[in-house]
């Protein structure tokens, strides 16, 4: 194709460092086989990975524990101390909000909940952040005063 002027498509392609349109070879081909064929091996490793870990959360399951909090076990312990210690923040203002609008439920019914208004402290069931214990050591503290 002589005499044909460049195109957009025929440019790079942003990010990939490609360019579309120009024939590969024979060395491109070798590798680009590889590459898919190892990404698609990987894709394979994946799934039984995935397969594995269902197995295990239903022999956890079936022992009686929740899956739910496994995951979120998993899932919080990924997150760096900082990320969760504004995670747990966030939950107490989501909760402290929800109470507010809804004052008839019961604190002790909620494992994640705020201090009650007569000064009695119920902990957070998981991870209590260091902000969250330095809180309920000084309403501790205060409350000992009175």
């Amino acid at each position: 194709m002589s005499g044909h002027s460049p195109t957009k498509r025929d440019q790079a392609i942003p990010g990939y460092g490609a360019v579309v349109n120009q024939p590969l070879t024979e060395a491109q081909r070798k590798l680009l086989r590889g590459y898919v064929q190892e990404y698609e091996r990987l894709g394979d490793e994946i799934a039984v990975l995935k397969l594995d870990q269902s197995e295990i959360l239903n022999v956890a399951k079936a022992s009686g524990l929740d899956v739910a909090a496994i995951r979120e076990l998993v899932r919080r312990r990924k997150l760096e101390a900082d990320d969760r210690r504004q995670f747990d923040l966030f939950q107490d203002t989501v909760t402290t909000y929800e109470l507010a609008l809804c004052p008839s439920r019961a604190a002790h019914d909620r494992p994640f909940a705020p201090p009650l208004d007569d000064g009695e402290k119920i902990g957070r069931a998981i991870f209590p952040s260091a902000e969250q214990q330095d809180r309920a050591m000084f309403a501790a503290k205060d409350a000992t005063k009175n």
